[in-house]
């Protein structure tokens, strides 16, 4: 069910973002999306998807949990799928996703 949760300053909630980048696209997302959790007051770690971090401890300290990723083939790179799927079960917590994706231009570079 889809129950939209809007983040006010005031609320200290405490966010958790699990990210791939495989350019640093997403990496910059991320970090961005942080600077903007931290600035409103919020609580937001980062956490890169290569095992390094405790994955469960982490959701458990959340209130709100985040995978940000770029689009490989329309679909979520396999390593995301993985970290995804060797969560343990009944970690409920509100989630959200960021994507990322380039633009390929058979004409060339795209100028603005």
């Amino acid at each position: 069910m889809y129950n939209p949760i809007k983040l006010t300053q005031g609320m200290d909630m405490n966010v958790i973002v699990f990210y791939f980048s495989g350019t640093g696209n997403t990496r910059w997302a991320a970090e961005t999306l942080q600077k903007t959790l931290l600035g409103a007051g919020h609580g937001c770690r980062l956490c890169f998807i290569d095992g390094q971090c405790n994955a469960p401890e982490a959701i458990r300290d959340a209130d709100i949990v985040g995978f940000a990723f770029p689009v490989y083939g329309a679909n979520m790179p396999a390593a995301v799928r993985g970290f995804i799927e060797g969560l343990p079960a009944g970690m409920e917590k509100p989630a959200f996703i960021v994507t990322t994706a380039g633009h390929v231009d058979p004409f060339g570079p795209f100028a603005a």
